[in-house]
């Protein structure tokens, strides 16, 4: 059995099924690569709320608490001036 036993159609058979199989060489081994890299990467939202938890508690600020309003330009008005 020789190369002249095969037939176009063979031939054609046969490099149709090499193709399949290089593409989906490629496809498996894209998928590998992702499934590996995304194992080793640590989550940004994990990262963030390590970061937060790690943070000192920050004061707040106060609510202002003066009982009198500030003093106002002679332009300014109260918000319901035109109540009368």
């Amino acid at each position: 059995m020789g190369w002249n036993d095969f037939s176009d159609a063979d031939g054609f058979a046969l490099s149709m099924i090499a193709i399949l199989v290089l593409a989906l060489g490629a496809v498996l081994s894209i998928l590998i690569s992702v499934l590996r890299g995304s194992r080793r990467r640590e989550d940004p939202v994990d990262r963030l709320i390590a970061e937060i938890e790690d943070e000192p508690e920050k004061p707040r600020l106060a609510a202002r608490t003066e009982t009198s309003p500030p003093d106002k330009e002679p332009w300014e008005r109260d918000g319901d001036w035109w109540k009368g």
